[in-house]
């Protein structure tokens, strides 16, 4: 090793010694006087630096082809979730109108003796909430690129799309299950302490549709005649309520003129074929949008799951570039 002769002294001896501790080679004039492995450590160091910045300019033209299509699907479900939150309002609004519409949903299942069409209104109603809830959680975490709360909105998007479609089922199935249970209710019910409710639901319908009983024509035994088999007809000792006559009918001719060929002013038709119109255009509408609903929420949840996936992916290259950064500083 070659090392240039210099004079002694005590300044050259703590320059000379600060400038080995540093590992530079040289005296405090500037002069090499040794070349040490220092050097080469540096030199190999500098070169993987050199590697690495090759690499990492290699890998920036992928990263930003990966950044531009997690801009395109975090403003892509930041639209549709917009466009989920219009539609759960819709929905919401919808729900609420049902249930506190003439013929709301709790007062046609006490006539016909089922919840599924109160079931498939409530779950409608409650969706729509959630649904609201839900897109407010979801444009959030896709704008501020949060995996945390776009994975909140997945799952509870997920267990959403499953209650719709079965609200959907509930309402289609109950059209073919509205007669079964409307002639014994009110046979059992009508005019009973206890069933005010049944009671006044039927003069409310019987009164606003402009019928009298369950079903069939004139000659039914099912429409205004069937009064004749229910308790309220022993204690009454009228044919038929005062529901079942025009408004401007004299009451007491009306309810108690049993030869309804020259009683006039009798609804004669039953009530069940004017109701499940009713209910058929409401069961069609609440199905139709909870499948709509449905299918947007499915729509939005691959955007959703995809954008969860990309930004999952890099949370993990910005960890490990993290700790290759952390590894090469400790080198």
């Amino acid at each position: 090793m070659y090392q240039k002769h210099i004079p002694h002294s005590r300044e050259f001896d703590f320059g000379y010694e600060m400038d080995r501790d540093f590992g530079r080679g040289r005296d405090t004039y500037g002069h090499k006087i040794w070349s040490t492995d220092t050097d080469l450590d540096t030199k190999e160091w500098g070169k993987k630096r050199s590697d690495s910045r090759s690499q990492s300019d290699d890998q920036s033209s992928v990263s930003d082809e990966k950044n531009g299509r997690l801009s395109f699907l975090r403003y892509g479900t930041t639209s549709f979730v917009i466009l989920i939150f219009l539609s759960g309002a819709g929905i919401l609004g919808l729900g609420i109108y049902l249930m506190a519409y003439d013929y709301a949903p709790q007062d046609i299942s006490i006539v016909m003796g089922d919840k599924l069409y109160q079931a498939a209104a409530l779950i409608m109603l409650i969706s729509g909430g959630c649904i609201v809830l839900l897109a407010l959680c979801g444009c959030f975490g896709a704008a501020r690129s949060s995996s945390i709360l776009l994975g909140v909105f997945i799952v509870c998007t997920g267990v959403l799309v499953v209650t719709l479609i079965a609200g959907a089922i509930i309402a289609f199935v109950f059209r073919e299950r509205m007669r079964n249970d409307m002639e014994p209710i009110l046979l059992n019910n009508y005019g009973e302490d206890g069933s005010e409710r049944i009671t006044y639901f039927w003069d409310f319908m019987q009164k606003r549709l402009n019928c009298c009983g369950v079903s069939g024509d004139i000659n039914s035994t099912t429409s205004w005649m069937i009064y004749k088999k229910s308790k309220w007809y022993q204690k009454s000792g009228k044919q038929v309520p005062d529901s079942c006559c025009l408004p401007t009918a004299n009451i007491n001719i009306c309810t108690k003129t049993s030869n309804v060929t020259i009683n006039t002013d009798l609804y004669k038709n039953g009530c069940y074929d004017d109701l499940a119109d009713i209910i058929k255009f409401n069961s069609v509408l609440i199905g139709a949008c909870s499948l709509a609903a449905a299918l947007a929420l499915v729509f939005v949840l691959v955007f959703a799951v995809c954008l969860y996936y990309h930004l999952r992916q890099k949370e993990r290259r910005l960890l490990k570039r993290n700790k290759d950064d952390s590894k090469d500083f400790r080198k």
